[in-house]
């Protein structure tokens, strides 16, 4: 059974000291992604989230958005990418409320926009900002402070090929936006087409 878990696994055991993420001075190895991504996956199931659960990033590309991604894969729970230039509430909380979106993930330039949202989003109960600079309140907490020590036991599989792993959201020129559903499997089966399209070798 492939899932983007075993993915990610896989990754950090075969080339660990490999780079998996440069972002400006920043290098990632595939090893401390696949740490960072347990970490936060930890705190989230501390927080409460569980399996099925959907959760929005709207973030910049970034290693946090990469994280937050794979962080909530690995609880089985479903991430919702929403395009960072979406910063109307109304539209915000269409998709959040759709989804039914029960924390995000985000950057402070986009929090109006969230926070604008969350009042019509009755099951919106935090946001967790990467690059908060004030002291937590309400929905707002760090996304930094997600990160909990992993231990043996810690749950890190709980996912199948055929479960949901995120929900894209079309454009919406015609109507509302709707949300695709995609499959460890199809985002697996899209992985691999692409490495043999482009001759690309592990």
């Amino acid at each position: 059974m492939t899932t983007l878990n075993t993915l990610i696994d896989r990754a950090a055991q075969e080339g660990g000291g490999k780079i998996a993420l440069i972002y400006g001075e920043r290098e990632i190895s595939f090893l401390s992604l696949r740490h960072e991504v347990l970490a936060v996956a930890e705190g989230l199931r501390r927080s409460g989230l569980a399996k099925g659960d959907r959760v929005a990033i709207v973030h910049r590309n970034a290693p946090e958005f990469v994280i937050a991604y794979f962080a909530l894969n690995r609880l089985g729970a479903i991430a919702v990418p929403i395009n960072f230039m979406v910063q109307k509430a109304t539209e915000l909380a269409y998709m959040l409320n759709d989804c039914g979106a029960v924390a995000a993930v985000t950057q402070t330039d986009f929090l109006p926009g969230l926070t604008g949202a969350a009042p019509h989003c009755p099951a919106l109960k935090t946001i967790w900002v990467s690059d908060l600079a004030l002291p937590p309140s309400g929905l707002i907490s760090a996304f930094a402070a997600l990160r909990a020590p992993v231990f043996a036991h810690t749950p890190v599989d709980p996912a199948a090929e055929e479960d949901i792993a995120a929900i894209l959201y079309t454009s919406g020129t015609t109507g509302h936006p709707k949300g695709v559903m995609l499959t460890h499997r199809n985002l697996c089966t899209n992985c691999e087409a692409s490495l043999k399209h482009m001759n690309l070798n592990r």
